[in-house]
């Protein structure tokens, strides 16, 4: 067994893991976006080439629309595509993970080391994210096109088809967000996702071990790491569960009120949310607390 300082270092280490396959799924997707912007913008002025000096009138509109209409999927496809490659190495690298943290803290292989095992849990999950992606995407195009519709519809009346153009080139690269938002949270459900199955497999290995809710807040002074940490995560931090079990947003007065009393399986319960699941187990000396009504601190 390890002692608490190097137990503390594994578990950084296995965050720092899902940092990494964060960062690493988002590139590619903002490269696609922005490669899509430019596309769009160029498909839009040849589209509307003689007319570009022109008055807007209904007319133009309509064939902006139309156009916008073709390019629009075409871009989210393209976005599609990265996200669901960046699928498989997630779930791999958050599994593989996992092994290699249990594995050094115990001395020994686990279940997860076995490659059947390892493969069946990637199949059971990529079936399951593949149908979240689709329907992150839907939203993103939803609302995307909304935005594009309603920068179009504020237009002042004497704009001219380029300023059309360009103000919807100019719309279109604000919502960049959007992509950045969905390609962080649907990489840490995937990851956190993994984490949670795979926990729920080696606790038939390692009786009484569960799963932790881990933020970027320290473990023994219960301070935040960095600015970016809000109130709810250190609410949840160090909370645990038996596999399969769900986490609770405890009662605190420097939570929103809406969260309060939430439920979620694993992390994230927002977007953004920098939450990871990570396996913990009373005899390694890390803190940890159960919501039963009220904060109940574990003996470690």
């Amino acid at each position: 067994m390890k002692r608490k300082g190097d137990l503390e270092r594994e578990i950084r280490q296995h965050r720092g893991r899902a940092d990494q396959l964060d960062r690493a799924a988002l590139r590619p997707m903002l490269a696609a976006f922005d490669d899509g912007s430019g596309e769009l913008l160029v498909q839009l002025t040849r589209a509307s080439r003689g007319a570009l000096r022109q008055q807007l009138d209904a007319g133009h509109i309509a064939r902006i629309n139309r156009s916008l209409r073709q390019l629009v999927p075409r871009v989210l496809r393209d976005l599609g595509t990265q996200l669901k490659s960046s699928t498989h190495s997630t779930l791999l690298e958050s599994l593989r993970g996992l092994a290699s943290f249990v594995s050094r803290v115990e001395g020994r292989t686990t279940r997860l080391d076995d490659d059947d095992r390892l493969r069946a849990l990637l199949r059971n999950n990529l079936h399951h994210l593949d149908r979240l992606r689709n329907d992150s995407l839907k939203r993103i195009h939803h609302d995307i096109g909304n935005q594009l519709q309603r920068r179009l519809r504020d237009l002042p009346s004497d704009a001219t088809v380029s300023e059309a153009i360009t103000a919807v080139g100019d719309e279109f690269d604000a919502q960049r967000w959007r992509v950045e938002r969905t390609a962080r949270t649907e990489t840490s459900y995937a990851f956190n996702q993994a984490q949670a199955n795979g926990v729920g497999l080696l606790q038939k290995e390692f009786p009484g071990l569960m799963q932790r809710w881990t933020e970027m807040v320290d473990d023994a002074t219960g301070m935040p790491l960095d600015a970016a940490v809000a109130w709810d995560s250190i609410a949840m931090h160090g909370q645990v569960t038996p596999p399969g079990g769900v986490f609770t947003m405890p009662s605190d007065p420097r939570v929103s009120a809406k969260m309060i009393g939430q439920q979620w399986n694993h992390p994230p319960n927002r977007p953004n949310d920098r939450a990871v699941l990570t396996p913990w187990h009373k005899g390694w000396g890390i803190p940890a607390w159960v919501w039963q009504g009220r904060r109940i601190t574990l003996r470690t």
